[in-house]
């Protein structure tokens, strides 16, 4: 603690970023809705954009930089809204039919459900599958997913 301001940003990042651990073992659990995830999302980019100082200048805008330019996150909130029943301008979501936007509703957003998908991908599509019909993989994917 030889540094006089290490004491003070500690305090900061304490009072400010705290919930953000607890944010993430929430998004690690498996089966959790698309609209519960992105109101966790949005609960918590509302809490960083009110942190204050210069600091929390920045956090505000690089939330502000990083969801202004993620369409693909303004496609998910299109369609959790879909999900949920509301109506909302389909210009985003018009190329999807409605078994495709029922299908996000446990949609896996955060890495770890990515890469576990990714892992069971790569064994359903090996070389050695080249018997598979057209509707199998799909089938086999699901039968994979529930087995995890």
């Amino acid at each position: 603690m030889d540094n006089p301001s290490l004491q003070t940003d500690l305090a900061y990042v304490a009072a400010n970023f705290s919930h953000i651990p607890i944010l993430i073992k929430k998004l690690e659990k498996r089966d959790i809705e698309l609209a519960d995830i992105l109101t966790e999302f949005e609960s918590t980019t509302t809490t960083l954009s009110q942190c204050r100082g210069p600091l929390g200048k920045a956090v505000k805008d690089k939330i502000s930089f990083h969801k202004g330019k993620n369409n693909g996150l303004n496609l998910l909130l299109k369609i959790s809204k879909v999900i949920q029943g509301e109506q909302v301008d389909n210009s985003l979501i018009k190329h999807y039919t409605p078994d495709q936007i029922a299908s996000y509703k446990f949609a896996p957003v955060t890495s770890c459900d990515v890469e576990r998908s990714f892992s069971i991908y790569k064994n359903i599509f090996r070389d050695n599958r080249y018997q598979y019909k057209f509707d199998n993989p799909k089938k086999v994917v699901m039968i994979n997913y529930n087995l995890i």
